[in-house]
């Protein structure tokens, strides 16, 4: 006859930090995995997303209603005043920062900021993978895993145990380069110096956010903006303070092109494989000989310098 094994610590652990979550989530109103049918989202072996209706293969892009109605809340007071300075009605005002939003938008191209090393890791795994599976932050960049699947939960409806690999990956959305502007050079340099640019239609799978989403809405315990479908975003995906801010910033304006904010704060959904990187640029140094040839291995091409 069999003997169930005796639970070693490590599993008894494991144990107790799984019912943990749970507890904890369901105090929260959280969402679990049990729910979570990512089935619904494949993507192809090619690569190729086959879901593009405002989800892909680890999750909606779209911010839930929940959060939505909570931020059209918390702006309505401060685009009001916005309206009124501009001399303007409310829709009119609303539909001309819609604009500047998808127009600026439109002309952006999706970047993830690395170092050399990562780089490097990166192709030999051959995806980039989330903070989640690496457990560490870029120098300058805050992470708290549990913290950060709270927020991604609150704002996305993405489950808090999901998997690792099946959050968004970071980046950044720029209409001027690599760099957006003296903004967010050095924001974007604590990240790393390396930038890799992605293929235009990752577009189609990536959401953004005017500034860094976690410092914005302070973990997702402020709905002061909502991660916004990159082709679709509109005013929502700026914070908008009052005209009475110590450093008012009009939305209008910082809408109007990626160099006026901070830096666009982008969201990757479905993964991002080497087949998606269209081009990678070494701001500063150049990559040493051994990096060199696996970037031609992968057919990816680079260059290098300032700009």
């Amino acid at each position: 006859m069999n003997r169930l094994q005796p639970l070693s610590t490590l599993d008894k652990l494991c144990d107790v930090l799984s019912l943990y979550v749970q507890l904890r989530a369901r105090r929260q109103g959280l969402t679990l995995a049990a729910g979570w049918e990512e089935a619904k989202h494949p993507r192809a072996e090619n690569g190729e997303f086959e879901n593009s209706s405002g989800s892909s293969n680890n999750g909606p892009m779209q911010s839930t209603s929940q959060w939505l109605n909570a931020v059209d809340k918390a702006q309505q007071a401060t685009m009001h005043a916005w309206a009124k300075k501009h001399d303007m009605s409310l829709p009119a005002y609303t539909r001309a920062v819609d604009d500047a939003v998808k127009a600026t938008m439109a002309l952006s191209q999706l970047y993830v900021r690395v170092n050399a090393k990562a780089l490097g890791k990166i192709l030999a795994d051959g995806r980039f993978k989330t903070q989640f599976e690496t457990n560490r932050a870029s120098k300058g960049a805050a992470l708290s895993t549990e913290g950060r699947a709270e927020f991604e939960n609150k704002v996305w409806g993405i489950p808090v145990d999901a998997d690792n690999a099946s959050r968004p990956v970071y980046g950044y959305a720029s209409d001027n380069g690599p760099v957006p502007g003296q903004l967010a050079e050095g924001a974007l340099n604590a990240f790393g110096t390396v930038a890799v640019k992605l293929k235009p239609e990752l577009k189609s799978h990536a959401s953004v956010l005017f500034e860094d989403t976690v410092r914005t809405t302070d973990w997702g315990r402020q709905p002061n903006a909502a991660p916004m479908p990159m082709n679709e975003a509109d005013h929502r995906a700026l914070r908008i303070d009052s005209p009475d801010y110590f450093i008012p910033r009009d939305p209008l304006r910082t809408a109007s092109t990626t160099n006026n904010a901070p830096y666009v704060e982008a969201q990757i959904h479905g993964g991002i494989r080497l087949s998606d990187i269209a081009h990678v640029h070494f701001l500063r140094g150049e990559p040493d000989d051994q990096l060199v040839n696996m970037l031609k291995s992968a057919g990816i091409s680079w260059s290098k310098g300032k700009k």
